[in-house]
């Protein structure tokens, strides 16, 4: 008996330590992972600047030196093309009008006089031909006297809305003066949107942003219309005209941000926390039956919190949410799924 309860005992002894030593291997690390999704990545840029007339047409007089009567149109009202905004004096024309017509009209009875006398051998062709001038002369008077009297009434260019005014009753109308009236065409602004000079080649026409104006609570859209063919050569910046595609007025000066698209794609998007860049190029930790894969992949587009994965992640694996040096190649670990 003695013998088999000394091997007992052995067996007792064997069994307890493997016990102890398996409960003391620790397991495996928890780490936050996520799973590649395919999803939108937009490539943006932000941009700051002011809102200006996408084109600003100058109201001046055509005649000179004519006293404003009155005008009908203040800063802010809308206006149509060819709407009167403003009436000249123009009381000295009508009278050399007057008296251009009666020349006409006396022209004119002459040249018929001696037309009648010319067919009888009585009248010169020199009479005839100086009648016939004179008689011209006093037509062309009119046409220009009464095209002088049709500019005594300013009319505006275009449609759109007034920016300024600067017209007053009993000024003297004159073009070397600053201009009566400044339209915005067709009411259409822009924002002068300031892009660094190493952005400014990623600026395509035709991409759309989104602006958010000071005062407003909602963004406006807009369009990339036109880019400034040079840059400030002190501050490197150029200047991209993004048209606001919006029916809100918003003033003219007002400051303004814009965030621009520069390149959509539909791809595998992983959060920037889940690449790392180092000298061998970008790297993902994917986890794989419980152990860490370092994997080398290939970007594409830079969205604000996503980064596209063109090459080297597939859609449904799995992939450390912040990568860094917690865990290595071949680590094995417990992978708890973050919500997306």
């Amino acid at each position: 008996m003695k013998p088999q309860f000394a091997m007992g005992l052995v067996a007792l002894t064997w069994f307890t330590t493997v016990d102890v030593a398996l409960a003391e291997v620790p397991a495996p690390p928890t780490i936050s992972v996520l799973t590649a999704t395919k999803k939108p990545i937009n490539e943006q840029l932000n941009v700051t600047g002011s809102f200006a007339a996408g084109e600003m047409v100058l109201v001046t007089p055509e005649i000179e030196g004519l006293l404003v009567m009155n005008f009908l149109a203040e800063e802010g009202d809308t206006v149509k093309k060819g709407q009167t905004l403003v009436n000249l004096n123009s009381a000295a024309i009508d009278i050399q009008l007057q008296q251009a017509m009666i020349s006409r009209d006396k022209a004119s009875a002459d040249l018929e006089r001696i037309t009648k006398l010319r067919s009888t051998g009585v009248e010169t062709q020199a009479n005839f031909d100086l009648t016939k001038s004179t008689f011209d002369l006093a037509v062309s008077q009119i046409a220009a006297l009464q095209l002088n009297k049709s500019r005594s009434e300013i009319k505006s260019p275009v449609d759109g809305y007034i920016a300024t005014r600067a017209v007053q009753i009993g000024s003297v109308a004159s073009a070397s003066k600053p201009p009566l009236y400044q339209i915005v065409r067709d009411g259409e602004i822009e924002l002068q949107a300031e892009v660094p000079e190493s952005d400014l080649p990623r600026v395509k026409l035709g991409q759309i942003a989104s602006i958010t104006v000071n005062g407003l609570t909602q963004p406006v859209m807009g369009e990339v219309k036109l880019i400034s063919p040079q840059i400030n050569q002190q501050t490197r910046i150029g200047i991209a005209h993004i048209a606001v595609k919006s029916d809100q007025r918003i003033p003219l000066g007002t400051f303004g941000r814009a965030t621009i698209t520069l390149a959509a794609e539909e791809g595998v998007g992983l959060p920037m926390t889940a690449v790392t860049f180092g000298d061998n190029g970008p790297t993902v930790q994917i986890v794989k039956d419980g152990k860490v894969q370092v994997r080398k992949v290939t970007t594409g587009l830079v969205g604000t919190d996503d980064i596209e994965i063109t090459k080297g992640v597939e859609a449904g694996e799995t992939f450390v949410a912040r990568a860094g040096s917690f865990v290595r190649d071949g680590d094995a670990v417990t992978p708890v799924a973050l919500t997306q």
